[in-house]
């Protein structure tokens, strides 16, 4: 197998967590083949090279990434990284917040009151996250 690219260098950001340093790095991917709706991609120089491209799929070396696709693993244009990185670390906020409202939410309530363990059994409702109560019930 030849790792020479077939089309543009695809990128992506991440975050790593190195002791108590957050560092954010642009993985570089290249084209392993293009096809006329998107892109095999690998993010690595090294591809086994006894391994033919269905290995390579199957062992998962190569990724599939859409021509036309709004959200994609990695882009072509660094700019459109850089966004879709923006974007997750929103949605990442967004959900963590709510999982940390709903657990104070339902440890203040249990140690403020003093609750059965019938009605622990049987649920009890410990409040309301704000955040939803626009959403009406289900």
């Amino acid at each position: 197998m030849t790792t020479s690219t077939q089309g543009p260098t695809h990128y992506r950001l991440r975050d790593i967590l190195y002791g108590s340093r957050i560092v954010v790095k642009v993985e570089q991917f290249f084209v392993f083949k293009e096809t006329p709706q998107g892109y095999w991609v690998a993010n690595s120089s090294y591809l086994p090279p006894w391994m033919n491209f269905t290995a390579l799929r199957r062992n998962h070396y190569l990724r599939w990434v859409s021509k036309t696709s709004g959200k994609r693993y990695c882009y072509p244009d660094l700019a459109d990284a850089v966004r879709s990185f923006n974007r997750r670390k929103e949605v990442q906020v967004s959900k963590l917040l709510f999982q940390l409202e709903k657990a104070q939410v339902a440890r203040n309530f249990v140690f403020r009151h003093g609750i059965s363990l019938e009605q622990l059994i049987n649920g009890v409702e410990v409040g309301r996250i704000e955040a939803l109560a626009d959403l009406g019930e289900w």
